[in-house]
């Protein structure tokens, strides 16, 4: 696998209308709690270093 510098990486994933309608139908407190244990499993498996490689905000942070 060829190693590319300075590309910038994109990851896009794309919900269905139904699935997006699910979602806006929850009660903000449950939308929350769920965006905070997707990102809480994304940087279990990821880590910030690689995350950073596809998410800027994460540049420079560190793993607990």
């Amino acid at each position: 696998m060829k190693k590319r510098k300075n590309k910038e990486i994109e990851v896009v994933h794309f919900f269905s209308e139904e699935k997006l309608n699910e979602f806006k139908d929850m009660p903000v407190r449950t939308r929350l709690l769920w965006l905070e244990k997707a990102n809480a499993f994304i940087n279990a498996v990821l880590g910030f270093k690689k995350r950073a490689l596809f998410d800027k905000r994460f540049k420079g942070l560190k793993s607990k």
